[in-house]
């Protein structure tokens, strides 16, 4: 099996992360146990620290350039500090350059609310996949 077969989709990361939140700040109820996500949590953290690097808000906000596409949204693994420090993917709104939510539909919080980023990996190829990565 290739590196790449085993790396976590960005909607199971999401999933994760907000199961991690949830149980972090006690407000688990209905979510399941943590450690059902452990191993999930662990490879992407894993995956994120040897490809990707934390980028200081401070220091720039995602540019045109940090696309892989021509898209106006550039979904981003990010430290929203806003209520304290959470980690979730949010979207970079480009044209209104401000954050919008996990699904990149509405506005979700201003620049300053993020204190670090990093762009989210391309997906990998996918079975019948004639443009070489999921969208």
């Amino acid at each position: 099996m290739r590196a790449e077969d085993s790396v976590p989709t960005a909607k199971q990361v999401a999933e994760a992360l907000k199961v991690y939140n949830y149980w972090r700040r006690g407000d688990e109820g209905d979510m399941p146990c943590p450690v059902a996500v452990g191993a999930l949590i662990d490879q992407a953290v894993g995956l994120l620290k040897t490809r990707l690097q934390w980028i200081p808000s401070s220091e720039r906000l995602p540019l045109p350039s940090d696309r892989a596409d021509l898209s106006d949204h550039l979904p981003c693994l990010c430290v929203y500090t806003k209520y304290g420090p959470e980690i979730c993917i949010l979207h970079w709104n480009f044209p209104f350059s401000v954050w919008d939510d996990s699904e990149g539909d509405d506005f979700f919080c201003d620049p300053i609310d993020v204190s670090h980023w990093m762009p989210l990996p391309q997906l990998p190829s996918m079975p019948g996949d004639q443009q070489g990565g999921a969208k």
